[in-house]
């Protein structure tokens, strides 16, 4: 642990969005972890997407004992993508970090992030390596462990969409300059789209052994899973699936407009977003699902034409 406590404000401002719905118990602890850890600048906001079991309470006498935690309340349920994107619009920090309900950070997870960005004004990324619990107990997994910090944008886009397993990256701590003009998409593993996004606009770089705690089995990997189930069936039934893939590619088809890889979305078509479409008649699918989501779109952002 460095000094930095005693000189809180020579330190970055660090954002920790924390959006919740029905889990007061489990907010408690990834609340407490950011307050107990080790780097002390931060502003805590909590966006409530209309709990009934008693978040509401609990978070305006954290408030009231801390003035580090700010707390908002959606009267209607907002849904997830909203209730993330309006936790992130109310940061005002140097970096940002989202933090699940049910996660929580190891004690210095957020200052070794913080000298890992100020040394590399490069990265618009740092993240630990996610480990994932059952309530109490921590599952015997192996963590993703991989660095994109080499290459152009689109190979960095390409080694993540192949490489990541458990996408803990998403829970790491950004450089809020570089990633203001991205938002979440809502649909089914927005999530990896938004890293897509981000990964187009700079490198990012996994520390260990820092650590995000993350509960199994409500995470963006049971959304993949999901996906390349569904992909077996019609556009229409699954059309939050197939937007995973148009918006994917077109991540893709932006970074070759820049110039910076003629050619690109055609090894990401190759490598299918992971989700296991490598044959045609899946590729013809998303085509069709293309048409429904642009049906006055001749062509979409990675080169597939609009056609029947």
């Amino acid at each position: 642990m460095t000094d930095q406590k005693a000189d809180v404000d020579t330190c970055p401002l660090v954002s920790v969005c924390i959006p919740t719905y029905n889990r007061c118990e489990q907010l408690k602890t990834a609340v407490e972890s950011v307050l107990k850890g080790s780097y002390d600048h931060v502003a805590i906001i909590i966006s409530d997407n209309a709990s009934s079991d008693g978040t509401q309470e609990w978070c305006e006498s954290v408030c009231a004992a801390d003035n580090r935690v700010s707390y908002f309340r959606h009267e209607v349920n907002q849904g997830p993508t909203r209730n993330f994107e309006f936790a992130r619009s109310k940061a005002n920090g140097q970096y940002f970090v989202w933090l699940g309900d049910d996660d929580y950070l190891s004690p210095d997870y957020i200052e070794v992030c913080v000298a890992a960005l100020e040394a590399d004004a490069s990265l618009v990324l740092v993240s630990g390596v996610g480990r994932f619990h059952t309530g109490n107990v921590l599952l015997d997994l192996q963590p993703d462990f991989f660095q994109l910090t080499a290459g152009p944008a689109f190979v960095r886009v390409a080694k993540y969409l192949w490489l990541v397993g458990d996408n803990s990256i998403y829970y790491g701590i950004y450089r809020s300059e570089m990633v203001e003009n991205i938002s979440l998409v809502n649909c089914i593993a927005g999530d990896w789209v938004w890293m897509a996004e981000v990964l187009a606009r700079g490198k990012a770089k996994m520390v260990d052994p820092i650590i995000v705690h993350r509960e199994q089995g409500d995470n963006t990997s049971s959304s993949m899973e999901k996906m390349v189930k569904v992909l077996r069936y019609p556009p229409e039934r699954t059309l939050p699936a197939y937007r995973h893939c148009d918006e994917s590619y077109q991540v893709c088809g932006r970074i070759e407009s820049r110039g910076e890889e003629k050619g690109a979305w055609q090894h990401i078509c190759a490598l299918r977003c992971r989700v296991g479409c490598v044959s045609e008649g899946v590729t013809i699918k998303c085509k069709a699902a293309f048409k429904v989501f642009h049906p006055r779109k001749d062509k979409c952002g990675f080169g597939m034409k609009n056609t029947d």
